[in-house]
């Protein structure tokens, strides 16, 4: 026995199945009025009107899981879909966001760490040993002072840390991250994508609706933040150094 179809009810077939081939990035060359298959595969996806009333209520829970959820997140929102949930991390390894769709119903999209000991936690003053063995931008009472006010994250893999990331408050109001690194052997896998991702969906819980950060105008981190979503918003020249840049980013 296997699940043969999830049936979406509405009383709007047209304008449902638009949203979900628009969401799934698919197309069943279909505009009937009354019944669309969206997803025509082992567990079918289709959109249906059976002539009864609809109440209000939740009609279905759905779930789609996908490779980057935080990338999906920033897609939904240039869709315009109102975002019940940003991605939050579940404690069964999960990192859902939540949304509706135009009939108001709850879907789901969840990811998984590729590495099964992967995360990113905040970071505790068992850590300050270790942080203060690797980051040398500041000293380990600040490091304390940090971990204390909750403005350290740290990434783990396979039981071990791997990177961290600091931030602080910009005009004492404003999250700017101060520090993202990654050690050797760890860049390059998407875990610093991770981190900011994390660290953006904390902010935005803490009612921030903007974030900063900056880089060096000679290092390729500025493509980073870009793709994730982060634009431009000045420089900083100073006298012997190399141009600093900045960049927001406005969070849901």
């Amino acid at each position: 026995m296997y699940l043969g179809t999830v049936s979406i009810l509405t009383d709007d077939v047209p304008r449902l199945a638009a949203f979900y081939k628009a969401l799934l990035g698919v197309d069943n060359g279909s505009d009937d009025p009354v019944h669309q298959t969206i997803i025509a595969e082992e567990t079918m996806l289709t959109v249906y009107d059976d002539g009864q009333p609809k109440g209000d209520g939740q009609r279905m829970c759905l779930a789609f899981t996908v490779e980057d959820v935080y990338a999906e997140h920033e897609r939904l929102k240039a869709m315009g879909v109102e975002i019940i949930e940003p991605p939050t991390a579940r404690p069964w390894g999960a990192v859902n966001v939540v949304f509706r769709d135009p009939d108001g119903n709850a879907v789901y999209l969840r990811s998984f760490p590729k590495h099964a000991e992967e995360g990113v936690r905040p970071a505790s003053m068992t850590d300050l040993d270790w942080l203060a063995a690797h980051d040398h931008h500041v000293s380990r009472d600040t490091l304390s002072e940090s971990i204390r006010q909750g403005r350290v994250l740290i990434a783990e893999r396979d039981g071990g840390r791997v990177g961290w990331l600091r931030w602080n408050l910009f005009w004492d109001n404003t999250p700017f991250m101060n520090m993202l690194y990654l050690l050797d052997g760890h860049r390059g896998q998407g875990l610093g994508r991770v981190m900011v991702r994390r660290w953006e969906a904390d902010m935005a819980a803490q009612g921030h609706e903007l974030v900063m950060t900056s880089t060096q105008a000679d290092e390729s981190a500025q493509h980073f933040y870009r793709k994730l979503g982060w634009r431009d918003a000045g420089a900083l020249l100073l006298p012997g150094e190399t141009t600093e840049l900045f960049f927001v980013k406005e969070l849901s």
